[in-house]
């Protein structure tokens, strides 16, 4: 009798710990496919924002070019 109650106890404990490894799976599964959704939509949100800035930058032709300011057009007219 009591190698009939080890047997079921055994049979009992490997189905919990296959269940909880499915579950442990599954649950993976899902965190990195949502995190793959997320890297997905990151990536687009970069490549509109490149696109969007591109047209805004403004390389000057001349690397040594003098910007004027407000105090050196003061300091020119005194």
């Amino acid at each position: 009798m009591i190698k009939k109650s080890q047997k079921v106890d055994d049979t009992l404990f490997l189905g919990v710990i296959a269940g909880a490894t499915l579950a442990l799976l599954i649950w993976t599964s899902i965190v990195v496919y949502d995190i793959q959704q997320d890297v997905k939509d990151i990536r687009g949100t970069l490549d509109t924002m490149r696109e969007t800035l591109e047209p805004m930058v403004v390389v000057p032709e001349q690397t040594n070019m003098i910007l004027e300011t407000d105090i050196s057009v003061k300091s020119n007219e005194e």
